[in-house]
């Protein structure tokens, strides 16, 4: 996967997550949606920031990942971006509270599947070093919270630069 689009899959789980909140915050009633404009601001500018993303994913992502409705997430930010000031509440409280699970559910299995190979890459560079010392799960973690980036971003040698530089 590429760098870009591992950024851009965590950000869009960040964003899922934000309007969780936003749930969380006012209340999971869609009377208190339809009534409250700071309630819709938001859920809705996440959406729209979600929608942006899946407008920036590769072709690959697409393709490797085609039961994401990548194309119909671009749709929901033009509607939300073009159409706010008389956006269909109970539409948008459909797609709050049915498509946003689904789609975060998918993202976050997604996420799953990059960390696990992340993971696997570390353990044959650990093993191929002999460092069995170190766990590979813990450190892989270690560089993505630390540097903020892809673990594809890193080449062997600066991965076991990280290590040295650790110890």
């Amino acid at each position: 996967m590429k760098n870009k689009d591992d950024a851009i899959v965590r950000r869009i789980f960040k964003y899922c997550k934000e309007v969780d909140e936003a749930l969380e915050t006012f209340g999971d009633r869609i009377d208190v949606f339809k009534n409250s404009t700071v309630f819709r601001n938001a859920a809705c500018m996440p959406l729209m920031q979600i929608g942006e993303l899946c407008k920036l994913v590769s072709d690959d992502l697409r393709d490797e990942s085609n039961e994401i409705d990548w194309r119909g997430w671009c749709g929901i930010r033009d509607i939300i971006a073009h159409q706010y000031t008389n956006l269909d509440y109970e539409k948008t409280w459909d797609v709050i509270k049915l498509d946003l699970p689904k789609l975060k559910s998918q993202i976050d299995r997604l996420i799953s599947d990059i960390d696990s190979n992340g993971i696997s890459r570390i353990e044959i560079i650990l093993k191929e070093k002999e460092l069995n010392d170190i766990d590979a799960r813990e450190l892989y973690h270690e560089i993505v919270d630390n540097t903020g980036v892809s673990i594809n971003a890193f080449t062997d040698s600066k991965i076991l630069e990280y290590i040295k530089q650790r110890r």
